[in-house]
Parts: C-alpha cells; sequence; structure tokens
C-alpha cells in the first residue's frame, strides 16, 4: 500500500503523567504499523490500522491522535496574531463567513492586494476542517 502508515507514519500519543512531569505533549509511538484492508467485513471497503506500543505509565489517562491536534482556539490564537501583525494585515482580512452549528464564529479570510480592483480579480475558495 502507498499509505503514509506504511512509509514511516506514526501515531500520536498524549500522556498526562509524562507532560505533566516533563512536559512531553503529544509525541510520535508505535512499531510494527500496519495499515492493511480490513478482512472482517466482507463486501466493505474498510481499513485497519494496527501497532504496538507501551504506554508509559500505570494509571496514566493516553490520548491517540492521527495528527497533531489543532483546536478551534489555536486558529482563533493564531487569526488574533495575522490580524495585529501589520506586514500580514495589510494583506489580509479576517471577517465571520457565519456561525457553525455550535455557534462558533466560521472565518472567512481574504487574502489579496487590497490597493487594486477586487472586481477584477479571480477568486479561489479553500475550505478546510469540515466536520459534521
Amino acid at each position: 500500500s502507498s499509505d503514509l502508515y506504511n512509509h514511516g507514519l506514526q501515531p500520536l500519543l498524549f500522556s498526562e503523567k509524562e507532560t505533566k512531569e516533563n512536559g512531553a505533549g503529544w509525541k510520535r509511538v508505535g512499531t510494527r504499523i500496519n495499515y492493511a484492508p480490513n478482512t472482517d467485513f466482507p463486501g466493505k471497503k474498510f481499513y485497519k490500522l494496527a501497532w504496538k506500543m507501551e504506554f508509559p505509565h500505570e494509571g496514566d489517562t493516553c490520548r491517540m491522535a492521527h495528527c497533531y491536534p489543532y483546536t478551534f482556539t489555536d486558529l482563533q490564537d493564531h487569526l488574533t496574531k495575522v490580524s495585529l501583525d501589520k506586514s500580514k494585515s495589510k494583506y489580509c482580512k479576517i471577517d465571520v463567513l457565519c456561525l457553525t452549528k455550535a455557534s462558533r464564529p466560521c472565518p472567512l479570510i481574504t487574502i489579496t492586494n487590497f490597493d487594486e480592483c477586487l472586481a477584477s480579480k479571480k477568486c479561489v475558495f479553500v475550505s478546510g476542517r469540515v466536520h459534521p
């Protein structure tokens, strides 16, 4: 398979004890990682991810993830930094497109040279982090 897990990608582990003791945070873990079709469901195109690892502490609370979590708060903090940076905010305008089902603002970010006529420019719309 050409899946990234079969080419070295590892799952992430967050250990509350490790983070409290030494600030470890999220770290890549696991050996013998295998991402392959799941034959337990004939006729369905499901995959399974399996790996070997040991949890760092007994009685710990751990979390697993495919990629480093990026929270809504992380997004808001980043957009605030961009809007306060004069060299970036010159080309970047941040508005609220709408509210999500959870009543959170969904940002609309316009990146352009605002000194030029906007009506004559082509537009590209990119959407990310789409969740049901």
